[in-house]
């Protein structure tokens, strides 16, 4: 049975990406004809999925195997898998290099460049724990991380600095 947990779309060449953490892969397929193109392997439990505008790369969140897959939309190949210490519930990108994972395993934001895939930071998210939802505002770069400790974090995508934290619903 196939599970999809995520969309990305790249409009330039009229692709959607779907990710499926049942098969470990990601689902290609043409945007107008619906045909499929290609199914791209990826880490156990492909779950969250983006387009880096930097990179132009598709980026999935494995969280099983604690890593996550690079994609070239290009070619529909793997072209980096990024080895974590936790497992990534989401990520997003500042489109200027910084992509920003939530580490719910290890309460900590992981810094990856998007020019080399490797970590350049790890940021405690504390007093969150287990993070799960992640946004960014490219404008203050700041990062908006929800924890399941019912609050929500508010961090400098700069320097990793907790600005403030609040408490929120379920």
């Amino acid at each position: 049975e196939e599970v999809f947990n995520g969309v990305a779309l790249f409009s330039a060449l009229g692709k959607v990406y779907i990710s499926n953490g049942t098969l470990n892969k990601v689902l290609v397929f043409d945007f107008v004809t619906k045909k499929i193109l290609k199914y791209v392997p990826t880490g156990k439990f492909a779950d969250a999925i983006f387009y880096d505008d930097f990179s132009h790369k598709v980026i999935t969140c494995n969280g099983m195997s604690k890593n996550m897959t690079v994609i070239d939309p290009a070619g529909d190949t793997v072209v980096a898998t990024i080895q974590l210490s936790g497992w990534p519930e989401t990520a997003v990108s500042d489109g200027k290099g910084n992509i920003y994972v939530n580490n719910a395993e290890k309460a900590e934001m992981d810094v990856i460049d998007a020019t080399t895939f490797k970590i350049t930071h790890q940021w405690p998210n504390k007093p969150g724990t287990g993070a799960t939802g992640l946004a960014i505002d490219r404008e203050t770069m700041r990062l908006f991380a929800t924890c399941d400790n019912k609050r929500i974090i508010v961090m400098d995508a700069t320097n990793g600095n907790v600005v403030t934290s609040f408490p929120i619903g379920e």
